[in-house]
């Protein structure tokens, strides 16, 4: 005999479970279309404070979003420094996004969400949207918490840099806080 209760509970959880309204009829095909949105959102917003281009999107969808990959064409030449601090800042601009929507989180294979959650391509350009010359960096990817740079060469060569995500935020975070520090001494 079920006791009063456990009856009163199931009832409970049967009513919220029949409240809950699914406009897909699976669960893979709503994780897609919430994968979607979280990449169009992420880089219209994105946008407003970057020159970026989006030139391709993917993810790991199997049930749930184990990855979303967004891959991102910027028409400038730049640093190591530069290009590490453009990807910690997109990075943290997607996980800080996500965070901020609640009704997106119980698609995500994991949670909290971090920065093995995405993928992000940069690809550097000059202006013109040409090829840089020799040594410039031109691409660096964040995979599975894993920054890989690469810089324009004649033959191939492998990445020149390989570093965390971890070490690089906190390489930025050190660059911000002394920047800040230097600001400050002037005033």
């Amino acid at each position: 005999m079920m006791s009063p209760c456990i009856f009163l509970i199931f009832c409970l959880v049967s009513l919220l479970c029949s409240a809950v309204k699914q406009t897909y009829t699976s669960w893979p095909a709503y994780s897609g279309c919430v994968s979607h949105e979280i990449i169009s959102y992420v880089y219209k917003n994105l946008r407003k404070h970057q020159r970026l281009e989006l030139i391709g999107t993917g993810g790991g969808i199997n049930h749930t979003i184990e990855c979303l990959c967004m891959g991102f064409q910027i028409r400038q030449a730049v640093t190591t420094e530069e290009a590490r601090a453009y990807l910690v800042k997109i990075m943290e601009f997607c996980i800080a996004n996500v965070h901020d929507h609640p009704e997106w989180l119980p698609y995500f294979a994991e949670y909290p969400i971090t920065s093995s959650s995405f993928e992000i391509d940069l690809h550097f350009l000059d202006r013109k949207g040409h090829r840089l010359p020799l040594g410039c960096v031109n691409y660096v990817n964040s995979s599975n918490s894993r920054l890989l740079y690469d810089k324009v060469s004649e033959k191939w060569t492998p990445f020149f840099l390989k570093e965390t995500y971890e070490e690089a935020k906190a390489i930025v975070e050190a660059e911000r806080a002394l920047q800040e520090q230097q600001n400050s001494s002037k005033k």
